[in-house]
């Protein structure tokens, strides 16, 4: 049985000849706005689009179409089309544009069509995508959608997803911010081959826009580049397009330990080279596929659009102020700025947001997720990334009456001459052990890929001020929230003396 969607649902009084679709393999069904509506029937389970045709000049109903079909249409990813006489096109394209800025959130397809124009119509809409057609509704514990943000749509998008299973149950993903908005679902799938019970799989819900920026990446970059088994991998089918969110589906992978915690717990030795030298290494090569030599311009454009000083709030500000910061936030941006001018920089992708919460380590492997800000930039920036989400960050982990001795170990880890070399090994072993011997691999990476003092010293001292101006993690513990700020606060100070130190970098010997 095919699992193509046929259907084609036609609202209105005006009838037209069905053949051109008939031609497509496609079905055409004259219904009432109210049979439409009525979930009983169970219309948009098999439905691949909605046309609108009234009589000329009745604009009266078209206007009430779009009201009342133009939002659902969207949250089951159905194309629109309407059929106008060529007298009444100029005023329904008002009528579009109106429905569209009024109800309209994200970008399904809305077209207008002459009348004569229907096998173009019926072209378009043979080429158009809804899904696969869902054979049942699954059920999914109501306790379940209270953690969503927009429980009413994504039920929508999670019934599409899970187009044929009768029944799956979400579990949060531990994590704080970076989780918000990302599941593992678990499926019971009736009438499979082989048995009910799938792996799990992931769905990140998201704004339309970011969703299909994220599809486009993973078939440019990650799929290209990323090994398969390093990364989870979408089912394009469960990918699904709502009104104000949109769905990414794949697999979830299993037996994963966050990095953090796998570092932490001493199970993560040799992770941090396997992920930029196994997991990143072919995506960060094309660095040096694309250009014979390195660049000359563009990395304080990045520095600035990284560091945007404007946006760190007075909290944070007058926290650092307290810890010592002396400079002002503005002048402190526009000093790294010119620091960073025609510095030589190998460029090329890189992940974007690699911070400790889209790592996960498995028997010696890292496992990367969320490849939504894949861009191009200098290859120093990941490490900078993770390094400082590393050092500043805060989880559930962490000693909240232990602010000072992680002071003290952050200033000694940057009292290296130059700041970014590797920090020196300590003889006393402390609650930071782990911490330190991550910040030496990582800064061995970072020089392993021909950078100098200047570029590593501006890029780092960037993401420090990027981390400040980031959202605080938030836990229940308000002692952990208090660390969270004196973190994100200290940031500020360690870019400081980072740009303070940058004019004499040129001078020091290595």
């Amino acid at each position: 049985m095919s699992d193509e969607r046929t259907l084609i649902l036609s609202v209105g009084n005006e009838r037209f000849d069905p053949q051109p679709f008939d031609e497509r393999k496609l079905s055409v069904k004259f219904v009432t706005k109210e049979e439409v509506l009525d979930e009983k029937l169970g219309h948009f389970m098999s439905a691949r689009a909605l046309i609108i045709a009234e009589r000329d000049r009745d604009f009266a109903k078209i206007t009430a179409h779009f009201q009342s079909l133009l939002p659902i249409a969207e949250q089951h990813g159905l194309a629109l089309v309407v059929f106008v006489s060529r007298e009444d096109k100029n005023q329904v394209d008002v009528i579009k544009i109106k429905a569209v800025n009024e109800k309209r959130v994200g970008d399904t397809a809305v077209r207008i069509y002459l009348r004569e124009e229907i096998k173009e119509a019926a072209e378009y809409i043979a080429r158009e995508y809804a899904g696969p057609l869902q054979r049942r509704i699954p059920s999914i514990d109501s306790n379940d959608l209270k953690d969503l943000e927009d429980p009413e749509e994504m039920k929508v998008l999670l019934q599409r997803a899970f187009f044929d299973c009768n029944r799956i149950r979400l579990e949060s993903l531990p994590g704080g911010k970076a989780s918000k908005g990302v599941f593992i679902v678990h499926a019971w799938c009736d009438g499979a081959n082989v048995g009910p019970r799938p792996l799990p799989f992931f769905i990140k819900f998201g704004k339309p826009e970011n969703i299909e920026k994220e599809r486009v990446i993973y078939r440019t970059h990650v799929e290209l580049y990323i090994p398969f088994n390093l990364r989870p991998n979408l089912d394009r089918r469960r990918c699904v397009r709502g009104s104000k969110y949109s769905a990414l589906v794949g697999n979830f992978v299993e037996d994963a330990t966050p990095l953090r915690k796998a570092l932490r717990q001493g199970v993560g030795d040799g992770v941090l080279f396997a992920l930029f030298e196994t997991s990143l290494k072919t995506l960060r090569a094309q660095a040096f596929e694309r250009h014979p030599s390195k660049q000359n311009a563009g990395l304080d454009a990045f520095v600035k659009n990284r560091a945007w000083c404007e946006a760190i709030g007075e909290v944070i500000h007058a926290k650092a102020k307290s810890y010592g910061l002396k400079s002002e936030l503005e002048d402190l941006e526009k000093r790294l700025c010119a620091a960073a001018k025609n510095i030589s920089h190998w460029w090329g992708p890189m992940h974007g947001d690699l911070h400790a919460g889209n790592i996960m380590v498995r028997r010696g492997d890292s496992i990367l997720i969320d490849f939504g800000s894949v861009v191009d930039g200098p290859i120093t920036a990941d490490s900078a990334t993770l390094e400082v989400s590393l050092v500043f960050g805060t989880d559930d982990e962490d000693d909240p009456d232990n602010f000072d001795g992680w002071k003290a170990f952050v200033d000694s880890a940057y009292d290296c001459i130059p700041s970014i070399r590797p920090p020196k090994l300590t003889g006393e072993p402390t609650d930071f052990a782990w911490l330190r011997q991550a910040v030496r691999e990582l800064r061995h990476i970072l020089f392993g890929c021909d950078c100098d003092d200047n570029e590593a010293a501006v890029v780092l001292a960037a993401y420090l001020l990027r981390f400040a101006r980031l959202p605080v993690e938030t836990f229940d513990d308000p002692k952990l929230n208090d660390l969270a700020v004196a973190r994100h606060a200290y940031a500020l100070v360690v870019a400081e003396r980072i740009v303070n130190e940058i004019p004499s970098l040129a001078c020091v010997k290595v």
